[in-house]
């Protein structure tokens, strides 16, 4: 009995949890992140602002109509009256001549694109932290497993030493430092039973997926060449998201200060109207009344505010590029970080890949010196923990490249689908 609820609850682990792929767990991100789904709406209420600033240059046609009834008594004959009105009037206003209309417009624009970008960016931002989160997972599962080998080995090294100890055969600075290795171990394991955990926890946070099954990495396989992005520092200026922004920030301000300007021009603007009276009316004097008329506005003088407005954005167009100066710079440092990262960790795969090589083969030679009676279970051990130590390297090697290259792709504003389907094929045993 006891065996088979063993072997259901394995089948619960194995069957239950859901193998996901990065990519899919980047599309459950999408659909589950509240502020995501919210600041898309705001980028579509962002393309409404264009439309209503479209519509300023349209004719803009009312129709009235209203009935009045008066009463009154007149100082001649203290006579009371009875009248009654009835009126249809239908009126245009056509704009002739507003350029900050067509200003508004651009601004419009201008704004919509910034939001645009700034979705764009969370998405990318929801993606990155989606990958660090699954290469998290598969990190501290590949360390964990890693791990509990060099514990067994190390358990093994003071089992042993121990033994040799009781038989006066070592001495007790090797029984304790032996017994610091081992504890050591245990705490390393400790620690990435832990970091999985919280990997999971993050990783949920961010796809409402409780239990997901990563599909298997074999670290050894792994050919990081064909991850063949090319990082060009002068396509920067051209790529980055934030600099974007400060960019359209820049036009934005300067399109401020030519409508604040524009306070000072005048204005001119073509109405017409028609009205219809209740000609059965005997107080009536006509029965239609059309007028067309052209308006012309000059502004004369308000109180130095039009000035005002202008100089107010012309010191806000100096804070934009000061900002955009700035902007260029942390991008460019990070850039310069993010390749060091991505480099070193590249040297480290190919120094990890050679040291596991080189391990496997010391193991083989001390596995077979010990079958022939030239080398103890220590030394065996021993080289055990040599090679664990070298995958340790590896998983830390491989997890840092895959963060500094999902970090350059946001850098660039390209870390999308299709980038994330890239890195599931070349990483991930099918």
């Amino acid at each position: 009995m006891k065996k088979i609820v063993i072997s259901s609850m394995i089948a619960v682990c194995l069957f239950g949890s859901e193998t996901i792929t990065m990519q899919d767990a980047y599309q459950k991100a999408l659909n589950y992140e509240a502020k995501v789904q919210s600041y898309g709406y705001q980028v579509e209420a962002k393309q409404e602002d264009i439309v209503q600033a479209k519509s300023r240059l349209y004719p803009q046609i009312s129709l009235l109509t209203s009935a009045t009834a008066r009463k009154y008594t007149t100082n001649y004959g203290h006579l009371d009256r009875h009248e009654q009105y009835y009126t249809l009037r239908l009126s245009a206003k056509m704009p002739i001549y507003h350029p900050e209309y067509y200003n508004s417009i651009e601004q419009s624009e201008l704004k919509y694109k910034y939001s645009d970008i700034y979705l764009t960016q969370l998405k990318q931002k929801l993606a990155f932290n989606v990958s660090d989160a699954y290469m998290s997972i598969v990190r501290a599962k590949n360390s964990l497993f890693v791990a509990d080998g060099y514990v067994d080995a190390n358990r093994v090294t003071y089992q042993q030493i121990k033994k040799l100890y009781d038989k006066r055969l070592a001495n007790k600075m090797d029984l304790l430092a032996a017994k610091v290795t081992y504890d050591q171990s245990k705490i390393k394991a400790n620690t990435e039973k832990q970091n999985l955990r919280l990997a999971k926890f993050k990783f949920k946070n961010l796809t409402n997926i409780a239990n997901a099954n990563m599909p298997k990495i074999n670290l050894q396989n792994i050919d990081i060449s064909e991850l063949i992005t090319i990082f060009k520092e002068e396509d920067l200026a051209r790529l980055n998201l934030e600099i974007k922004k400060s960019k359209l920030n820049v036009n934005l301000t300067k399109k401020q200060i030519k409508n604040s300007s524009y306070g000072h021009y005048p204005k001119v603007d073509l109405s017409a109207s028609s009205s219809k009276y209740d000609a059965s009316n005997k107080y009536t004097d006509y029965s239609i009344d059309s007028t067309v008329s052209i308006n012309f506005q000059i502004p004369l003088y308000q109180g130095g505010y039009v000035e005002s407005n202008v100089a107010k954005y012309r010191y806000l167009l100096s804070a934009a590029n000061e900002d955009l100066k700035d902007t260029k710079r942390k991008v460019k440092a990070k850039y310069e970080e993010l390749m060091i990262n991505l480099n070193t960790a590249k040297e480290n795969i190919g120094l990890s890949k050679s040291t596991i090589a080189s391990a496997n083969l010391n193991l083989k030679a001390v596995k077979k010196g010990y079958t022939n009676g030239l080398k103890n279970l220590i030394d065996v051990e021993n080289a055990k923990v040599k090679l664990f130590k070298a995958k340790f390297e590896l998983i830390d090697a491989v997890y840092t490249y895959i963060k500094s290259y999902t970090s350059l792709l946001n850098l660039y504003g390209n870390l999308n689908n299709d980038k994330l389907e890239q890195l599931d094929v070349i990483l991930f045993e099918r």
